[in-house]
C-alpha cells in the first residue's frame, strides 16, 4: 500500500505483492524458458523444448534431447545464473526430473559462477517416472552463485520441472501457498465440485 500526498489530496494505492520461498525465477518453466540458459557442443545434436504432455505440475515442463555425447558432463549444460548466496546460510536446491528410459544419469551441481567451484555436486541416476532429488550447501563466502543440470556425458531423454532453491530463513517467513493471490490465474490451485452440486471457478 502506498500512500501519495499532492497539494491538499491525498491518494492510496494498493499493489499485490507476490511472496515466495523461491530464489530461482521461472523455476515450472510456466513462462516459457525465460530466466533459463543452455550450452551445447557444436556441431552436438541437442534439442531444449518445452513440454506440456506430462509436466510434473503446471502447464510445462522442459525437456531435452541429447543425441550426441560430448567430452565433459557440462558440456550439454541447462543452468540458471546470478544468484546471490550469502556467506553462511544454509541453501537447499531440489527439482523434479525423470527420463524415457530408466537409469539414464545426469549431474546437479550450484557453482561459483566466477572460479566454478562446486558448493555441492552429485549425480543422479533418473527414472521413467517424477522423482525429486536434493542438494544442499552453506557458502564459505558471498558469491555470485548458478544453479547446473549438466547432461553432456550420457545420450537420453531427459524432463525437468519445480526447481527451487531456498533456505530456512526463507521458509520461516514467507507463504507456503503457491499462488496465493491468484496473480498468476488459477496456477497451482485446483477446483472440483463433487455431484449433485454445481459450481464453476473463473
Amino acid at each position: 500500500e502506498a500512500e501519495v500526498t499532492v497539494a491538499n489530496s491525498t491518494y492510496y494505492f494498493i499493489y499485490p505483492v507476490v511472496v515466495s520461498n523461491n530464489y530461482l525465477k521461472n523455476y515450472g518453466f510456466e513462462k516459457g524458458v525465460g530466466h533459463w540458459h543452455y550450452t551445447r557442443p557444436y556441431p552436438g545434436d541437442i534439442d531444449f523444448a518445452l513440454d506440456s504432455t506430462d509436466p510434473h505440475t503446471g502447464k510445462n515442463c522442459l525437456y531435452v534431447d541429447v543425441k550426441t555425447t560430448s567430452t565433459n558432463a557440462w558440456d550439454v549444460q541447462l543452468y540458471q545464473r546470478d544468484l546471490v548466496l550469502e556467506l553462511g546460510k544454509q541453501y537447499n536446491a531440489s527439482f523434479w526430473a525423470k527420463a524415457k528410459i530408466s537409469g539414464t544419469k545426469i549431474s546437479a551441481a550450484v557453482i561459483n559462477s566466477t572460479t566454478f567451484a562446486p558448493f555441492d555436486i552429485k549425480e543422479f541416476t533418473l527414472t521413467d517416472t517424477w522423482a525429486k532429488y536434493d542438494l544442499s550447501f552453506t557458502p564459505s563466502s558471498t558469491v555470485v552463485g548458478q544453479f547446473n543440470i549438466d547432461m553432456g556425458g550420457h545420450l537420453g531423454n531427459y524432463y525437468f520441472d519445480d526447481f527451487t532453491l531456498s533456505s530456512p530463513e526463507l521458509i520461516d517467513y514467507s507463504n507456503q501457498i503457491i499462488n496465493a493471490d491468484f496473480s498468476n490465474d488459477s496456477d497451482s490451485w485446483i477446483f472440483n465440485s463433487f455431484y449433485p452440486a454445481q459450481a464453476t471457478g473463473e
